[in-house]
């Protein structure tokens, strides 16, 4: 299927901090430690972020996204890389570099269970029937567990680097692994490998099925976004970020890309997964005629049309370039092609390297997790930053 359109433990007390986005910090102030990741409830009521390096002490935060409030936070005597919560909204899971994978219940923080594994915990995804968790480890391997026992079912092997992210496909049926030397994924059902998409020897950090399940979207440290068929495997476009990813995430309704990583900003893309109806069919048609016109403002109008079209165009571009007769067009389409998939039409700026950014389940909110020890919160249609919320101490 063609790309449409392009234009991601010990219970104390804690203080939020909301802090201005132009108050700087001072040169006496400690370091806090950074923000791993961030996640919102399938509900979208709460927000959780985790922190921490593998040798220092790390904290998970739950939020109400309402009001800004904590709710709770727990700590490790070890870093936690990783948070996810059920399908239902009523169970965080929470990574850690201690070799734990721990349950908490989402609006209480009381521990439910912990999963223990041979090396660190670096990634947790939670099945779409919240029956089954996912864990990615250092040992390279993904491990499956069952939620009503709490043992282990499978181990996923096949990566020779640590385990970075993981997501299931919206079926349950195929699991998905940022493993460093690339996106590998598994047949659930079988523990199969089907398929490794690669960055071209970079790492690769993080992967994410889109919500119809058609493609697969990879983000590595090569400074690219890829976009690759789920069935085929076939690329379908490279998009060009501002910096390494680290972080994506993809919000289906508002068809938005966000990408973040070394660069102190999130990267937003117009990426709207679908093909052209007839009507625009005919109209992309008619636009790259126009692309021979005699007439220059006429060629420069079609253009800047076709570019307004984003990706759902570029299907037709790549053909043109390369088997119009008229050289005109071929070389315009050419310069359109190179546009599209360029940088981000939209940039956040950030102040710190960011980890990891997540939107609310309406993609109403963007949240980014800052190295800096930050939580970046956005609204997304304004681009307004609203909040930036902090893990406090014990």
């Amino acid at each position: 299927m063609p790309l449409s359109r392009c234009v991601p433990f010990v219970c104390g007390a804690f203080v939020l901090a909301v802090l201005s986005a132009a108050t700087p910090a001072r040169a006496d102030e400690p370091r806090r430690p950074g923000v791993r990741a961030v996640a919102f409830s399938p509900n979208g009521k709460l927000l959780a972020a985790c922190t921490s390096e593998p040798k220092e002490k790390g904290f998970v935060t739950v939020w109400d996204v309402a009001t800004r409030r904590p709710l709770f936070t727990r700590s490790s005597e070890k870093g936690l890389p990783d948070v996810a919560f059920a399908p239902d909204s009523k169970t965080l899971a929470v990574a850690g570099y201690d070799r734990t994978v721990r349950l908490f219940d989402a609006s209480t923080g009381e521990l439910r269970r912990s999963l223990q594994h041979p090396k660190e915990a670096r990634s947790v995804a939670f099945s779409p029937d919240g029956k089954t968790l996912a864990t990615g480890s250092y040992d390279n391997a993904v491990r499956l567990w069952d939620l009503a026992t709490g043992k282990e079912t499978k181990v996923l092997t096949g990566a020779t680097q640590w385990v970075y992210a993981v997501s299931f496909s919206p079926d349950g049926t195929f699991l998905l692994a940022a493993a460093g030397d690339g996106a590998r994924l598994w047949d659930v059902r079988t523990g199969q490998e089907k398929r490794v998409w690669t960055h071209g020897g970079s790492l690769v950090r993080r992967a994410l099925f889109t919500p119809n399940a058609r493609q697969v979207l990879t983000a590595g440290w090569d400074g690219t976004v890829r976009v690759w068929d789920a069935k085929s495997g076939e690329m379908m476009a490279r998009l060009r970020t501002h910096g390494g990813s680290d972080g994506l995430a993809y919000a289906p309704a508002s068809g938005i890309l966000a990408a973040c990583g070394n660069s102190l900003k999130v990267g937003l893309y117009k990426l709207e997964l679908r093909e052209p109806n007839r009507a625009e069919r005919e109209q992309i048609q008619a636009l790259l005629a126009k692309l021979d016109d005699d007439d220059y403002e006429v060629r420069e109008a079609a253009g800047r049309k076709l570019l307004s079209l984003g990706l759902l165009a570029e299907p037709e571009l790549r053909k043109a370039a390369k088997e119009s007769k008229s050289a005109e067009v071929r070389l315009r389409c050419r310069k359109l092609r190179a546009i599209l998939l360029g940088e981000p039409g939209d940039l956040l700026s950030a102040g710190s390297e960011l980890e990891g950014v997540a939107f609310s389940p309406d993609d109403k909110l963007l949240a980014a997790a800052g190295k800096d020890g930050a939580v970046r919160l956005w609204d997304v249609a304004s681009r307004k930053e609203l909040a930036r919320l902090v893990p406090g101490k014990e």
